[in-house]
């Protein structure tokens, strides 16, 4: 099996904020007829001794992410959620989603886990991340860890972020997402890449 590894030489863009740059996804299930996978990203940057997430819905298809799971890796704890986009509300996280976990996506258990999950409120899409949206997710990390080692798994897969998003285009469809594994990072501003494939 071929994986890429990317090798990431972070700029710091100021003096709190380090910024590593966007994960796409990857659509893990096939209930809608268009594929939106290219519209949702996430962004990926650490601030202080926390790491940020920033997810995105940016159209045009209609189309809402309505929970969010993460899966294993080196975080700890949430250290805040900023759904202050208008029209954007969500529970705060823990593992209170419905399902508990992502629809459609079966990772070994012994090697990925949800760590933590939180979704929108009730009526989700109305409530989710919509076209033109976005939502933040800041975690602390475990002890010794860095943003350096959460940036690592990410791109080896031991890290994965997964998305459900509910009422995709006509149809009202849905289906759910995850970072690929290994993660194909878009490096944004300072830095460089280096990709190398291995079997």
């Amino acid at each position: 099996m071929k994986k890429i590894v990317l090798i990431l030489t972070i700029g710091v863009l100021c003096s709190t904020s380090v910024r590593a740059g966007l994960c796409s996804f990857d659509r893990v299930t096939n209930n809608s007829v268009v594929n939106i996978e290219g519209q949702l990203s996430v962004d990926v940057y650490s601030v202080g001794d926390d790491v940020a997430f920033k997810f995105y819905n940016n159209g045009p298809v209609a189309s809402s992410i309505s929970e969010i799971y993460f899966y294993d890796g080196v975080l700890l704890d949430m250290s805040s959620v900023d759904d202050t986009c208008e029209g954007v509300d969500y529970e705060d996280i823990g593992n209170k989603t419905s399902p508990k976990t992502l629809s459609g996506y079966d990772p070994d258990p012994a090697l990925l886990e949800v760590f933590s999950a939180i979704e929108a409120e009730s009526p989700e899409p109305a409530y989710g991340i919509k076209p033109g949206d976005w939502l933040t997710i800041t975690y602390t990390l475990q002890l010794g860890k860095t943003y350096q080692d959460l940036v690592a798994d990410l791109a080896s897969g031991e890290v994965v972020v997964g998305i459900h998003v509910k009422s995709i285009g006509a149809g009202a469809t849905s289906d759910s997402f995850i970072t690929p594994e290994p993660a194909t990072m878009a490096l944004l501003a300072l830095g460089g890449l280096l990709i190398r494939r291995k079997k």
